[in-house]
């Protein structure tokens, strides 16, 4: 029965920090670095900081100890911090769910689905072009360091970038990733 009390407290404090994780980005002062991922570090950070100072107030009223407040910030960090990578910050880039809304809300409206060569117009009229994909991944990659715009007005990888890119060959090598993607044919 103990063991199930200390379980509780746990699951209920998980719980409530994920619930002001969730909340944390529906405010906008804390859109920091204007990178979703890195924002959504950020809030990550700060509700592990309030969680940590709460449990450090209230630990003897609920019968916690130092260890116990370590463990639940720390696996509230670890769940969301998947959850965000996986599943969140997917939701803000990928093509696939871009494509399955839209077909939707175009099937929803027209009753009737979509060829190959308009599912092809969309992506690049409406993801690529009017949503600034493209755009957003330059940003992203400028502000991670990884390239650069030069003065040729041209953008250039840099060192980290060109450490990144091993690591992202290493990782899908390791993995059996479709190398079009690791190793892609350049032609000039």
């Amino acid at each position: 029965m103990k063991i199930v009390k200390w379980m509780c407290k746990h699951i209920c404090i998980i719980l409530i920090g994920s619930l002001l994780y969730m909340a944390s980005f529906h405010l906008d002062i804390l859109n920091v670095t204007g990178i979703y991922f890195y924002d959504g570090i950020v809030r990550l950070v700060i509700i592990m900081v309030m969680m940590l100072l709460c449990e450090c107030f209230i630990y003897k009223k609920i019968s916690m100890d130092y260890k116990d407040v370590a463990l639940s910030v720390c696996v509230f960090a670890l769940l969301n911090m998947l959850w965000l990578s996986l599943c969140v910050v997917s939701l803000d880039r990928s093509l696939s769910v871009f494509l399955l809304t839209y077909m939707q809300a175009s099937q929803s409206v027209t009753q009737e689905g979509m060829t190959e060569e308009e599912i092809n117009e969309v992506f690049e009229d409406v993801f690529v072009n009017q949503y600034g994909m493209l755009e957003r991944r330059f940003d992203e990659q400028i502000a991670s360091g990884n390239i650069v715009y030069n003065e040729d007005g041209n953008y250039e990888i840099t060192k980290r970038g060109e450490f990144v890119v091993s690591v992202f060959k290493t990782v899908g090598k390791l993995y059996n990733v479709d190398e079009r993607f690791i190793e892609p044919k350049v032609n000039k």
